[in-house]
C-alpha cells in the first residue's frame, strides 16, 4: 500500500496517478512517500519518479541488510531497524525500515504494518505543519523513536531480571 503525505496537502492520498507524485515533486513541497508490504508496480515508482539507483533499490528490495547509510550524492540511502512487535515476555519481532532522503521527500519502504511509522504519519496529520518542519526533521523523528522502541523493550526486560532474581 501506498501513502503519500504532502506538506500543504495535510491528509493522507493514494497515490493515483504517478503524474501527482511527479506534480508534488516538481512543487518543492515536503513529501513523505510511505510503501508498505509494496509490489514490484511500486519499486518500479521508485526507479522511474525518484531515480534512485539499482543498487539502492536492490538492498531496499533484499531486506537483509544491516543498519547503514549510503549517501547516493541528491539523497542518502538509510537502513534501521525497529521493534514492530513485544510480548512481555516471548518473542520479539523486529523489522527493516529502509529511508531515502532527499532535500524535500522522504520515501519510507518496509514489509508489513510498522507501528512507529503508522504513530508517526498519525502525529504529522494531527499538528498543523508538522511536515512542513521538512523532511529531515521527519526522518530524525521515525529514527529517534525507533530507538526509544528499542529502550522500551529493555527496561522491560530489565523488570523481568529483577523479578526472576
Amino acid at each position: 500500500m501506498l501513502t503519500l503525505l504532502a506538506a500543504s496537502a495535510g491528509a493522507p492520498a493514494r497515490l493515483e496517478p504517478l503524474e501527482r507524485l511527479a506534480a508534488l515533486l516538481e512543487s518543492g513541497d515536503t513529501i513523505w512517500l510511505d510503501l508498505d508490504s509494496p509490489a514490484q508496480g511500486d519499486v518500479d515508482l521508485l526507479r522511474t519518479a525518484f531515480g534512485f539507483h539499482p543498487l539502492a533499490l536492490e538492498d531496499c528490495t533484499g531486506h537483509a541488510n544491516h543498519p547503514k547509510v549510503d549517501d547516493y550524492g541528491a539523497y542518502l540511502y538509510l537502513v534501521v531497524h525497529g521493534v514492530v512487535a513485544a510480548a512481555r515476555r516471548g518473542e520479539v519481532q523486529t523489522a527493516e525500515l529502509d529511508c531515502f532522503l532527499g532535500p524535500r521527500y522522504l520515501v519510507t519502504y518496509h514489509d508489513g504494518p510498522f507501528p512507529t511509522i503508522d504513530e508517526i504519519r498519525r502525529r504529522c496529520l494531527e499538528v498543523p505543519g508538522a511536515l512542513a518542519r521538512g523532511a529531515d526533521w521527519l526522518l530524525h523523528t521515525i529514527v529517534d523513536q525507533l530507538a526509544d522502541t528499542f529502550l522500551d523493550l529493555i527496561e522491560r526486560m530489565d523488570e523481568d531480571v529483577d523479578a526472576l532474581e
